[in-house]
């Protein structure tokens, strides 16, 4: 649906990327791929879940 997007914000990072996309079955899906990290505020009381390298 489109093509790679440069994440922004606390996500903004050289090859961090976004891309959306659909299903077979007409669901949305955003793909997100952080390579360089996330920026998380020191006060931050949540963070993404990261799967093991």
């Amino acid at each position: 649906m489109s093509p790679p997007h440069a994440l922004t914000g606390i996500e903004a990072g050289a090859r961090n990327q976004f891309v959306y996309g659909r299903s077979p079955w007409g669901t949305i899906i955003e793909l997100i791929s952080y390579p360089d990290g996330i920026h998380y505020s020191q006060e931050s009381e949540t963070y993404r879940w990261t799967p093991p390298a």
